[in-house]
């Protein structure tokens, strides 16, 4: 009966011995991380409509105005893209 336990523990012991080893491998993984974007940003425009008195009458004023905003509005935006283009990569 000893004679059997001491066998069993014997192969119980081999057994664990004769299992392989995990293989371990190490894996770069990129991943993005948040990083604050601290950029001066252009100050808004004086927008030229705003410099029309709404009493003016003439008509070519006001479109020339709006005109005038309308551009003024499109260079401003494209210094605000400018200055966060570089948040955005």
């Amino acid at each position: 009966m000893i004679r059997t336990v001491i066998m069993l523990c014997v192969s119980a012991l081999l057994i664990g011995c004769a299992t392989p080893e995990p293989i371990i491998r190490t894996v770069t993984v990129n991943v993005p991380v948040a990083v604050p974007c601290a950029v001066a940003l252009p100050s808004a425009p004086v927008y030229a409509i705003s410099a029309v008195s709404s009493a003016e009458s003439d008509v070519d004023v006001w479109i020339r105005a709006y005109q005038a905003t309308i551009e003024q509005a499109e260079a401003y935006i494209d210094q605000l893209k400018a200055a966060t283009k570089g948040c955005q990569a």
